[in-house]
C-alpha cells in the first residue's frame, strides 16, 4: 500500500510539474511581444523628447549668449553715462531691462521648467525599462534643475537692476557690479545647459543601441528559458512514467 501511494504521488508531482512548465512556455512566449513593443515604445517616446530637448536647449543657449551681449551693451552705456546724460542712459537701459531683458529671463525659466517635467517624466520610463534584465539605461541628472535654481538668482538680479536704475543715488559703478553678477549668472546657466546637451546626445545613443539589441535579447532569453523548461518538463515526464511503471508493478 506504501509502495502504491508513493507511485501515486510520483504521478502527481511530475503531472504538476509538467503543467508548469507547458504554462512557463506558452507565458514566456505570450510575454515576448509585448515586452519588446514596450521597450520599442520607450525608445521612440524618449527619442521624440530627447530631438525636442536637443533643439530647445540650443535655443536656449542662444538666447543666454543674446541676453549676455545685451548686457554686455547696457554695461556700457552705464559706464560711458555722465551727470549730464544720465536721464537719458538710465531711461534707455530701464527700456532694454524692462522690455528685453526681464521678459527673456523669465521665459527662460519657463522654458527650463517644461524641459525638467519632461525629463523627470522620461527618467521614469527609462527607469522602468531598467527592470528588464539585461536592460541598463543611463536617466538624467539634475542640471536642469539647478539651472532653474541660477535663473531665480537671475530674476532677482534683473530686479535689482531695476531698483538701481530708479535710484538716483546709485552710482554707475554699483549698476555695473549688478549687470556684471547677472551675466556672470546666465553663463553659469550656460555651462549646465552645455552638460545637459551632453547628456542628451549620450542618452539619445544608448536608447538607440539598446532599442536595437532589446528584440533580439529578449528572444534569446525567451529562448533559454523555453530550453530549461523543456529539460524541467522531460524530467516530469521521467518522473511520471517511473511512477506509472510502480503502479503496473504493484
Amino acid at each position: 500500500m506504501g509502495a502504491r501511494l508513493l507511485s501515486i504521488l510520483l504521478v502527481v508531482i511530475g503531472a504538476i510539474g509538467l503543467l508548469l512548465c507547458i504554462g512557463g512556455l506558452v507565458g514566456i512566449w505570450l510575454v515576448n511581444p509585448p515586452v519588446t513593443d514596450a521597450i520599442t515604445t520607450t525608445a521612440q517616446t524618449a527619442d521624440s523628447y530627447l530631438t525636442l530637448a536637443g533643439n530647445t536647449t540650443l535655443t536656449a543657449g542662444d538666447e543666454i549668449e543674446r541676453l549676455r551681449v545685451q548686457l554686455d551693451a547696457v554695461s556700457m552705456r552705464v559706464q560711458g553715462m555722465t551727470a549730464e546724460t544720465r536721464a537719458a542712459a538710465v531711461a534707455e537701459v530701464s527700456t532694454t531691462v524692462q522690455n528685453q531683458i526681464g521678459p527673456s529671463v523669465s521665459a527662460l525659466r519657463t522654458t527650463l521648467l517644461a524641459l525638467r517635467t519632461g525629463a523627470v517624466a522620461l527618467n521614469q520610463s527609462l527607469e522602468s525599462a531598467n527592470r528588464i534584465p539585461g536592460v541598463n539605461l543611463p536617466t538624467f541628472t539634475d542640471e536642469l534643475q539647478a539651472a532653474e535654481q541660477k535663473l531665480d538668482v537671475a530674476s532677482r538680479q534683473v530686479s535689482a537692476i531695476r531698483a538701481s536704475l530708479a535710484d538716483v543715488t546709485v552710482d554707475g559703478h554699483t549698476i555695473e557690479g549688478t549687470i556684471a553678477s547677472l551675466s556672470g549668472e546666465l553663463a553659469s546657466i550656460e555651462q549646465l545647459l552645455d552638460q545637459w546637451s551632453t547628456q542628451i546626445g549620450a542618452i539619445s545613443s544608448r536608447i538607440a543601441t539598446a532599442s536595437d539589441a532589446a528584440p533580439g535579447l529578449i528572444d534569446l532569453t525567451s529562448v533559454v528559458v523555453s530550453v530549461l523548461l523543456i529539460l524541467f518538463g522531460a524530467g516530469q515526464v521521467c518522473l511520471i512514467r517511473r511512477g506509472l511503471a510502480r503502479l503496473r508493478a504493484a
